[in-house]
């Protein structure tokens, strides 16, 4: 079978098949800091690729083990009030990871103000 065929044709496949995921994914880029839970305070850096209401999808500066439990700091991009700059901070599970991206499923998570933005930390992407 030609390669060229089939990849077009599973793509094609693919195009056919109805949205099965819960949630809606929004692509939003954004400055991202995480740590794994229970370790070090050092938070590596890295960027939001899209964010649903159960988990957010990332490009991390390093790659996340399967399984790790993770906090994160996301910056927000609306204001409180138009004026106050929001931190969404995470509590969450790497649930699928390759070398290029995290998908990380949200098992709390809460906005808190923010006094200045997010600097890249260690490992900046």
């Amino acid at each position: 079978m030609d390669n060229r065929y089939s990849q077009g044709r599973f793509a094609q496949m693919q195009a056919d098949q109805p949205e099965r995921r819960r949630s809606i994914r929004f692509p939003l880029q954004m400055q991202v800091s995480f740590r794994p839970n229970g370790h070090s305070a050092k938070w590596f850096s890295g960027k939001t690729l899209n964010i649903s209401s159960s988990g957010i999808l990332v490009q991390p500066a390093a790659e996340l083990p399967r399984g790790q439990k993770i906090q994160m700091m996301v910056d927000w991009p609306e204001m409180l009030d138009g004026k106050i700059p929001l931190r969404l901070m995470v509590q969450g599970r790497v649930v699928r990871s390759t070398s290029e991206e995290a998908a990380i499923h949200f098992e709390r998570f809460e906005f808190r103000t923010a006094k200045e933005p997010l600097r890249p930390a260690v490992g900046a992407a």
